[in-house]
Protein backbone atom coordinates (compact mmCIF):
# COMPACT_ATOMS: atom_id res chain seq x y z
CA UNK A 1 0.00 0.00 0.00
CA UNK A 2 2.61 2.39 0.81
CA UNK A 3 4.61 1.70 -2.64
CA UNK A 4 1.29 2.49 -4.04
CA UNK A 5 1.17 5.84 -2.28
CA UNK A 6 4.52 6.97 -3.44
CA UNK A 7 4.02 5.70 -6.70
CA UNK A 8 0.98 8.02 -6.27
CA UNK A 9 2.66 10.71 -5.18
CA UNK A 10 5.21 10.31 -7.62
CA UNK A 11 3.15 10.57 -10.76
CA UNK A 12 1.50 13.85 -9.05
CA UNK A 13 4.57 15.13 -9.13
CA UNK A 14 5.57 14.41 -13.03
CA UNK A 15 1.75 16.03 -13.49
CA UNK A 16 2.66 18.98 -12.12
CA UNK A 17 6.36 19.34 -13.57
CA UNK A 18 4.99 18.64 -17.25
CA UNK A 19 2.37 21.27 -16.29
CA UNK A 20 5.24 24.07 -15.08
CA UNK A 21 7.31 23.29 -17.95
CA UNK A 22 4.30 23.44 -19.93
CA UNK A 23 3.04 26.98 -18.75
CA UNK A 24 6.81 28.47 -18.38
CA UNK A 25 8.07 27.32 -21.85
CA UNK A 26 4.67 28.85 -23.43
CA UNK A 27 5.14 32.35 -21.71
CA UNK A 28 8.42 32.64 -22.51
CA UNK A 29 7.54 31.21 -26.23
CA UNK A 30 5.09 34.56 -26.52
CA UNK A 31 7.85 36.54 -25.32
CA UNK A 32 9.96 35.29 -28.24
CA UNK A 33 7.73 35.41 -30.75
CA UNK A 34 6.75 39.09 -29.70
CA UNK A 35 10.53 40.14 -30.36
CA UNK A 36 10.27 38.27 -33.78
CA UNK A 37 7.77 40.32 -35.07
CA UNK A 38 7.98 43.29 -33.80
CA UNK A 39 11.82 43.05 -35.73
CA UNK A 40 9.95 41.80 -38.98
CA UNK A 41 7.86 44.53 -38.84
CA UNK A 42 10.09 47.19 -37.51
CA UNK A 43 8.29 48.73 -35.00
CA UNK A 44 9.36 50.09 -31.29
CA UNK A 45 11.62 47.20 -29.93
CA UNK A 46 13.64 47.32 -33.60
CA UNK A 47 14.36 51.02 -32.82
CA UNK A 48 15.47 50.51 -29.40
CA UNK A 49 17.93 48.25 -30.83
CA UNK A 50 19.87 51.06 -32.06
CA UNK A 51 19.35 53.28 -29.16
CA UNK A 52 20.84 50.79 -26.99
CA UNK A 53 24.03 50.54 -29.15
CA UNK A 54 24.16 54.01 -29.35
CA UNK A 55 23.93 54.56 -25.65
CA UNK A 56 26.98 51.96 -25.10
CA UNK A 57 29.29 52.82 -27.51
CA UNK A 58 29.18 56.43 -25.03
CA UNK A 59 30.16 54.30 -22.20
CA UNK A 60 33.06 52.25 -23.71
CA UNK A 61 36.35 52.19 -21.84
CA UNK A 62 39.34 50.00 -21.72
CA UNK A 63 38.64 48.73 -18.30
CA UNK A 64 35.05 47.75 -18.84
CA UNK A 65 36.38 46.05 -22.31
CA UNK A 66 38.70 43.71 -20.44
CA UNK A 67 36.15 42.41 -18.08
CA UNK A 68 33.47 41.73 -21.20
CA UNK A 69 36.06 39.99 -22.64
CA UNK A 70 36.52 38.21 -19.90
CA UNK A 71 33.17 37.54 -19.19
CA UNK A 72 32.02 36.23 -23.14
CA UNK A 73 34.76 33.93 -22.80
CA UNK A 74 33.20 32.24 -20.25
CA UNK A 75 29.99 31.99 -21.83
CA UNK A 76 32.26 31.16 -25.32
CA UNK A 77 31.91 27.21 -26.84
CA UNK A 78 35.40 26.55 -25.15
CA UNK A 79 34.21 28.09 -21.74
CA UNK A 80 30.77 26.27 -21.49
CA UNK A 81 31.99 22.88 -22.83
CA UNK A 82 35.04 23.08 -20.02
CA UNK A 83 31.80 23.74 -17.43
CA UNK A 84 29.99 20.92 -18.88
CA UNK A 85 32.66 18.45 -18.41
CA UNK A 86 34.20 19.41 -15.30
CA UNK A 87 30.16 19.68 -13.89
CA UNK A 88 29.39 16.35 -15.13
CA UNK A 89 32.23 15.00 -13.83
CA UNK A 90 31.41 16.40 -10.07
CA UNK A 91 27.76 14.78 -10.39
CA UNK A 92 29.32 11.46 -12.20
CA UNK A 93 31.50 10.97 -9.11
CA UNK A 94 28.53 11.83 -6.92
CA UNK A 95 26.45 8.78 -8.30
CA UNK A 96 23.82 11.64 -9.88
CA UNK A 97 23.85 9.96 -13.22
CA UNK A 98 20.39 11.33 -14.22
CA UNK A 99 21.81 14.51 -13.59
CA UNK A 100 24.36 13.80 -16.28
CA UNK A 101 22.07 12.69 -18.58
CA UNK A 102 19.91 15.98 -17.77
CA UNK A 103 22.90 18.34 -18.61
CA UNK A 104 24.65 16.30 -22.12
CA UNK A 105 20.94 16.15 -23.35
CA UNK A 106 19.74 19.82 -22.35
CA UNK A 107 23.66 21.34 -23.58
CA UNK A 108 23.65 19.28 -26.91
CA UNK A 109 20.07 19.85 -27.93
CA UNK A 110 20.16 23.50 -27.19
CA UNK A 111 23.45 23.92 -29.48
CA UNK A 112 21.51 22.04 -32.07
CA UNK A 113 18.41 24.47 -31.42
CA UNK A 114 20.27 28.02 -31.46
CA UNK A 115 22.37 27.21 -34.65
CA UNK A 116 18.64 26.16 -36.25
CA UNK A 117 17.35 29.48 -35.22
CA UNK A 118 20.16 31.65 -36.05
CA UNK A 119 20.48 30.06 -39.94
CA UNK A 120 16.40 30.54 -40.12
CA UNK A 121 16.32 34.27 -39.07
CA UNK A 122 19.73 34.95 -40.54
CA UNK A 123 19.96 38.51 -39.20
CA UNK A 124 23.51 40.35 -39.65
CA UNK A 125 25.41 41.51 -36.83
CA UNK A 126 25.73 44.86 -35.39
CA UNK A 127 28.91 46.56 -37.42
CA UNK A 128 31.99 48.14 -35.16
CA UNK A 129 32.11 45.87 -33.00
CA UNK A 130 34.61 45.51 -30.45
CA UNK A 131 35.93 41.87 -31.07
CA UNK A 132 35.39 39.46 -34.00
CA UNK A 133 32.08 37.34 -34.65
CA UNK A 134 31.54 35.00 -37.29
CA UNK A 135 28.03 33.77 -37.91
CA UNK A 136 24.38 35.09 -37.77
CA UNK A 137 23.26 37.41 -34.91
CA UNK A 138 19.75 36.54 -33.50
CA UNK A 139 18.91 34.96 -30.77
CA UNK A 140 22.58 35.03 -29.26
CA UNK A 141 23.90 31.86 -28.71
CA UNK A 142 26.29 33.34 -25.66
CA UNK A 143 22.63 34.09 -23.98
CA UNK A 144 20.58 30.61 -24.94
CA UNK A 145 23.04 28.80 -23.65
CA UNK A 146 24.10 30.53 -20.32
CA UNK A 147 20.58 30.14 -19.39
CA UNK A 148 20.29 26.61 -20.41
CA UNK A 149 23.85 25.55 -18.45
CA UNK A 150 23.03 27.93 -15.55
CA UNK A 151 19.52 27.36 -15.20
CA UNK A 152 19.98 23.89 -15.28
CA UNK A 153 22.72 24.21 -12.41
CA UNK A 154 20.14 26.40 -10.55
CA UNK A 155 17.30 23.73 -11.06
CA UNK A 156 19.81 20.58 -9.48
CA UNK A 157 20.55 22.57 -6.63
CA UNK A 158 17.10 23.31 -5.82
CA UNK A 159 16.05 19.62 -6.11
CA UNK A 160 19.04 18.38 -4.45
CA UNK A 161 19.65 20.63 -1.68
CA UNK A 162 16.76 21.72 1.36
CA UNK A 163 18.74 24.66 1.78
CA UNK A 164 16.88 28.04 1.67
CA UNK A 165 20.51 29.71 1.78
CA UNK A 166 21.89 27.23 -0.32
CA UNK A 167 19.34 27.82 -3.01
CA UNK A 168 19.27 31.43 -2.81
CA UNK A 169 22.94 31.61 -3.37
CA UNK A 170 22.27 29.23 -6.07
CA UNK A 171 19.85 31.09 -7.81
CA UNK A 172 21.61 34.42 -7.15
CA UNK A 173 24.60 33.72 -8.88
CA UNK A 174 23.41 31.57 -11.50
CA UNK A 175 20.82 34.70 -12.19
CA UNK A 176 23.82 37.03 -12.15
CA UNK A 177 26.24 35.14 -15.05
CA UNK A 178 23.11 34.73 -17.62
CA UNK A 179 22.86 38.55 -17.23
CA UNK A 180 26.31 38.95 -17.08
CA UNK A 181 26.90 37.11 -20.73
CA UNK A 182 24.45 38.51 -22.18
CA UNK A 183 25.20 42.23 -21.52
CA UNK A 184 28.62 41.70 -22.51
CA UNK A 185 27.33 40.74 -25.75
CA UNK A 186 25.74 43.86 -26.33
CA UNK A 187 28.56 45.85 -24.66
CA UNK A 188 31.14 44.74 -27.61
CA UNK A 189 29.11 44.90 -30.17
CA UNK A 190 28.86 41.56 -31.14
CA UNK A 191 24.89 41.23 -30.46
CA UNK A 192 21.91 43.76 -30.36
CA UNK A 193 19.86 43.96 -27.54
CA UNK A 194 16.57 42.01 -28.74
CA UNK A 195 19.39 39.36 -29.91
CA UNK A 196 20.10 38.72 -26.38
CA UNK A 197 16.64 39.17 -25.20
CA UNK A 198 15.73 36.31 -27.93
CA UNK A 199 18.28 34.19 -26.86
CA UNK A 200 17.64 34.26 -22.93
CA UNK A 201 13.95 33.43 -24.22
CA UNK A 202 14.80 30.53 -26.72
CA UNK A 203 16.99 29.33 -23.73
CA UNK A 204 14.63 28.89 -20.91
CA UNK A 205 12.02 27.46 -23.59
CA UNK A 206 14.39 24.82 -24.32
CA UNK A 207 15.57 24.43 -20.61
CA UNK A 208 12.22 23.83 -19.68
CA UNK A 209 11.26 21.27 -22.38
CA UNK A 210 14.26 19.14 -22.06
CA UNK A 211 13.73 18.95 -17.89
CA UNK A 212 10.21 17.89 -18.50
CA UNK A 213 11.73 15.19 -21.31
CA UNK A 214 14.32 14.39 -18.74
CA UNK A 215 12.46 13.90 -16.09
CA UNK A 216 9.67 11.40 -18.13
CA UNK A 217 12.24 9.44 -19.55
CA UNK A 218 13.97 9.05 -15.99
CA UNK A 219 10.49 8.56 -14.33
CA UNK A 220 9.70 5.91 -17.29
CA UNK A 221 13.29 4.24 -16.96
CA UNK A 222 12.58 3.65 -12.82
CA UNK A 223 8.70 2.19 -13.57
CA UNK A 224 11.25 0.03 -15.75
CA UNK A 225 13.42 -1.08 -13.46
CA UNK A 226 11.20 -1.84 -10.70
CA UNK A 227 8.59 -4.02 -12.83
CA UNK A 228 11.90 -5.83 -14.51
Amino acid sequence: MKRIERQGGAGRRSIFVFVAAVVAAGAALGGFLAIVDALADHEGVYYLDFQVRHFVMGQVRPDLTAWAIRITEVGSVPGTTALVVLTSVFLWRKGKRWAVARLIFSITGGTLVFTGLKLLFHRPRPVDMLVPATGYSFPSGHAFMATVFYGLLIYLVWTESQSRAVRAVATTLGALMIALIGMSRIYLGVHWMTDVMGGFLAGFVWLCLSLAAAHFAERRWARGDAGG
